[in-house]
C-alpha cells in the first residue's frame, strides 16, 4: 500500500488510474485521473504539456467509457 498519498507525482497518479481502469475499477480511475490533472496544474499552471497530457488521458477515459460530454471538456 502507498503511505501517503498526497505526495505522489502527477505521472504515477496516471499509472493508478490507468491501473484501475484496467481492472474495471472506474470509479477509483476516475478519481485518479482528477487527482493527476489537479497536481499538475499545481505544479505546471496551466500552459505545460504535461498538463495537457493528464487532460488528453482523461478524455480519452472518457470517451471509451462512454461519457462524451465529459470527454468534450476535456479535449
Amino acid at each position: 500500500l502507498l503511505k501517503d498519498d498526497k505526495n505522489l507525482s502527477f505521472s504515477t497518479l496516471g499509472n493508478l488510474a490507468l491501473c484501475y481502469d484496467k481492472t474495471d475499477n472506474y470509479n477509483k480511475a476516475r478519481s485518479y485521473y482528477l487527482e493527476a490533472i489537479k497536481t499538475s496544474r499545481e505544479h505546471y499552471g496551466f500552459e505545460n504539456n504535461y498538463v495537457a497530457l493528464q487532460y488528453l488521458n482523461y478524455a480519452l477515459f472518457n470517451v471509451q467509457h462512454q461519457n462524451k460530454e465529459e470527454a468534450i471538456c476535456y479535449f
